[in-house]
C-alpha cells in the first residue's frame, strides 16, 4: 500500500522494485523474482516466492528458491502470474552521451500487461527509472509514441528515434532525487531540445513568492542569454491561479490573460504548473521562443503542449519521491529499517492514532554526580556514548527511538507498525540494555570508577501515537496515560533498587521463560489505580530464579498479614541476597507492620515520590 501504480521502478536500499501489477491484482504475489547482473554480463534470475512458479521463455520453469544464469543474446522473456509478462533486453549503448553513468545496469526492460499483444515485435511501454504511472497522465500516452506515421515530430525535422534517445536522457534524469545538482537543469535542456524552446526553467513557489534558480533553467545557444527579459509574470500567475496549463498566445486569444508588456517580443509561451500529492502548486514548468530567434510565428503545438504535461508530471513526481527520501532519512534516526520500509509502504502509518503500545524509559544513573566529577565535556561524551549503545537495542528489536531527555531514552513498540509482540520486544530490548552494564563500566572505568548504571521502566497500554512535535521538528511518539505511567515506574527503580521494572499488562504479554518476579502491588504519586510491578532479571541462571521463587513465597504471606513469618522470611532473603533491594524494602515493611500493627491492613505500598 502507498507505493505507485505499475509499471513503477521504486529505488530501495537494495536495488530496485519493478512494480508489475496492482495491490487488486491477488493472482500477482507481492515478491517474486529477484534479478541481478553477474560480473560475466549474463543475468541472474532467482524465483524468491514460497509457492509460486513462473517460467523462463527458451528455458525453464523455476520453482520456488530456485535461480538460474541467462546469458542475454536475445531479449529474455519471463512468464509470470495472472498473464503478466516481463522481457529483459541486452543493455544497448545510446548516440546521446548519457548526464551520467546511472542508468539501470540491467538495461532497458519492457513490461506487457495482460491486455497487451504478447508477440515479440508488439510495442510495450518503456521503463527506464522513472516512476511514472503513463496510464494516469491521460493526455499523451506513452505507448502513442511508436504509432506516429510522419518521419519527423511536429514538423521540426527531429527523427523519432532522435526523439526517443532525448526521452531517455530525460528518463535518466528523473532518476536522480530533486537534491542532485542537475535534476532540473537537465529536465529543462531536454524539454527545450524536444520542444523547440529557446528557455526552458522550472520556477519553485513558496506559498508567497516565485523563486528562479539559474541552476534550474537552461537557454538556447541560439539566443543571446544577456539580453533575455524576466519570464512573463502574467503566465505565471495565471499558471498558478487556474492550475492548469496556459499557453500564448492560445490563452491571449481565449481571454485567459490580457495584453500584458511581459510578452512583448515573444511569439510562444508555455506555462504547466507542478503540483504536489495534495494538489497545490510547488512550482511551474515555464518555456518560451522569442521572435528574432524562431524566424517566424512558430506557436507552441498540440504535441509539443502533450509532451511538456507528461515532463511536468515526470518533475512533480520526481519532487514527491524526493520529499519521501528526505521523510525516510528523517525517519531512520528513529525507526529501525523494518519500520521505515513499512513506513515508505503506507506513509499513512504516521497518522495520529489509538493503539496499544508498551513504552521503555531508561534513565542513566547518577548523571548529576558524575557531570560534576568528570565535567560538562566528558560527561557529554560519555552520554552519548551510553545512548548510543542503549539505541542500538531498541532498534533491532524495530523499536522506535521517541526521544532524548538529558540522561533519558524513551522508545517504543507496537507502532506505527501493529506488531502484536510489543511487549515482547520492549522486554528483550531491556535485558540486551541490561546486558550493556559491564561493556560501559570497563570501557570508562577511569573516568567513572564506580561503574555505569541505568534503570528501566517499561508499561503497556493504549495511547495516542502520532507527530508530538510541531511543523519546525518532527517527534513521532505517543501521548496518555501510558506515557506517564511508564516514566513513573522508571523512576520506582530508584526506590526497589532493581534495574528494570515492568507493569501488570507487559508482564502477561511476555513468555513464561522470559524471567521476572512479581514486587508488589503499588499505588503510585498522581495517577488513579493500583499497579502490580514485576522486575525483569537480565539472565535466566539459578541463583535468580531461585531469587524469584523465594521472594514470592514471601511476598503472598505478607499481603495476606502474617508479617510475623513475612519478617523470616524477607529476613532469611536478606542474609542471602545482600544486595537484593527489594528483599530489603519487604523485610522494612514487615518488621514495620509488626511493630505498629494497623487495624486495616493494605498490603498495598504507596510511593513516596515519582
Amino acid at each position: 500500500m502507498g507505493e505507485p501504480s505499475p509499471p513503477s521502478l521504486v529505488p530501495t536500499s537494495g536495488g530496485t522494485r519493478l512494480i508489475v501489477a496492482d495491490l487488486e491484482v491477488r493472482a500477482f504475489p507481492r515478491e517474486l523474482a529477484l534479478i541481478e547482473l553477474e560480473a560475466t554480463g549474463a543475468i541472474r534470475i532467482s524465483n524468491k516466492h514460497a509457492t509460486t512458479p513462473f517460467k523462463i521463455i527458451g528455458h525453464a520453469v523455476l520453482n520456488p528458491s530456485q535461480s538460474q544464469s541467462v546469458t542475454v543474446t536475445k531479449p529474455v522473456v519471463l512468464l509470470l502470474p495472472a498473464k503478466y509478462s516481463l522481457e529483459i533486453s541486452k543493455p544497448q549503448a545510446s548516440p546521446i552521451v548519457p548526464i551520467d553513468d546511472e542508468e539501470n545496469s540491467l538495461g532497458r526492460t519492457r513490461l506487457r500487461r495482460p491486455d497487451e499483444n504478447l508477440r515479440p515485435q508488439a510495442e510495450a511501454q518503456r521503463l527506464t527509472g522513472s516512476t511514472m504511472n503513463m496510464q494516469t497522465l491521460g493526455r499523451a500516452p506513452m505507448s502513442s509514441i511508436s504509432s506516429w506515421k510522419s518521419d519527423s515530430i511536429a514538423g521540426k525535422g527531429i527523427q523519432v528515434e532522435v526523439f526517443l534517445d532525448w526521452l531517455d536522457r530525460v528518463m535518466i534524469a528523473l532518476q536522480r532525487p530533486v537534491t542532485h545538482p542537475n535534476f532540473f537543469s537537465g529536465i529543462a535542456e531536454a524539454a527545450a531540445r524536444i520542444v523547440g524552446l529557446d528557455r526552458a526553467e522550472i520556477i519553485l513557489w513558496d506559498g508567497r513568492q516565485w523563486n528562479r534558480n539559474p541552476a534550474y533553467s537552461y537557454v538556447s545557444d541560439r539566443i543571446d542569454s544577456g539580453q533575455l527579459a524576466a519570464p512573463s509574470k502574467t503566465m505565471l500567475d495565471q499558471a498558478l491561479l487556474r492550475t492548469e496549463i496556459i499557453v500564448f498566445p492560445d490563452s491571449l486569444r481565449s481571454g485567459q490573460i490580457g495584453d500584458a508588456d511581459s510578452l512583448r517580443g515573444l511569439v510562444a509561451v508555455i506555462a504547466c504548473p507542478i503540483l504536489d500529492e495534495t494538489g497545490d502548486t510547488v512550482g511551474v514548468f515555464y518555456g518560451d521562443r522569442a521572435i528574432q530567434a524562431a524566424g517566424g510565428n512558430e506557436h507552441v503545438s498540440n504535441i509539443e503542449e502533450k509532451l511538456v504535461e507528461i515532463l511536468v508530471t515526470a518533475i512533480a513526481q520526481g519532487m514527491v519521491r524526493a520529499k519521501r527520501e528526505q521523510l525516510v532519512a528523517t525517519y531512520q534516526q528513529f525507526f529501525s529499517p523494518k519500520v521505515t520500509d513499512a513506513i515508505r509502504r503506507d506513509p499513512r502509518l504516521l497518522e495520529g492514532e489509538d493503539c496499544e503500545v508498551s513504552v521503555l524509559f531508561c534513565d542513566i544513573r547518577g548523571f548529576s554526580r558524575v557531570t560534576d566529577q568528570i565535567g560538562p565535556a566528558a560527561a557529554m561524551r560519555w552520554v552519548h556514548d551510553t545512548l548510543s549503545e542503549l539505541s542500538v537495542h531498541v532498534l533491532e528489536s524495530d523499536g522506535v527511538l521517541v526521544d532524548f531527555v538529558g540522561d533519558e531514552l524513551l522508545s517504543m513498540w507496537g507502532a506505527p507498525d501493529r506488531s502484536p509482540d510489543h511487549a515482547f520486544r520492549a522486554a528483550f530490548a531491556a535485558r540486551r540494555m541490561m546486558n550493556l552494564r559491564n561493556k560501559l563500566s570497563e570501557r570508562w572505568k577511569e573516568l567513572i570508577p564506580d561503574g555505569v548504571d541505568f534503570g528501566i521502566g517499561i508499561c503497556t497500554g493504549n495511547a495516542r501515537v502520532g507527530n508530538t512535535g510541531s511543523s519546525q521538528k518532527f517527534k513521532y511518539g505517543p501521548m496518555g496515560r501510558t506515557v506517564n505511567l511508564g516514566s513513573r515506574i522508571q523512576g520506582l527503580t530508584k526506590q526497589w533498587k532493581v534495574r528494570t521494572l515492568i507493569d501488570g499488562p507487559t508482564e502477561r504479554l511476555l513468555p513464561p521463560d522470559m524471567l521476572r518476579r512479581r514486587i508488589c502491588c503499588a499505588r503510585v504519586i498522581g495517577m488513579d489505580g493500583d499497579i502490580d510491578l514485576y522486575e525483569l532479571f537480565a539472565d535466566d541462571d539459578e541463583d535468580s530464579k531461585q531469587l524469584k521463587q523465594d521472594y514470592e513465597t514471601a511476598l503472598s504471606i505478607f499481603e495476606v498479614g502474617d508479617h510475623r513469618r513475612a519478617s523470616r522470611a524477607f529476613g532469611d532473603l536478606v542474609q542471602r541476597y545482600p544486595k537484593d533491594g527489594p528483599s530489603l524494602q519487604m523485610l522494612v515493611r514487615a518488621v514495620k507492620q509488626l511493630a505498629e500493627p494497623s487495624d486495616k491492613f493494605d498490603p498495598v505500598w504507596i510511593a513516596s515520590e515519582k
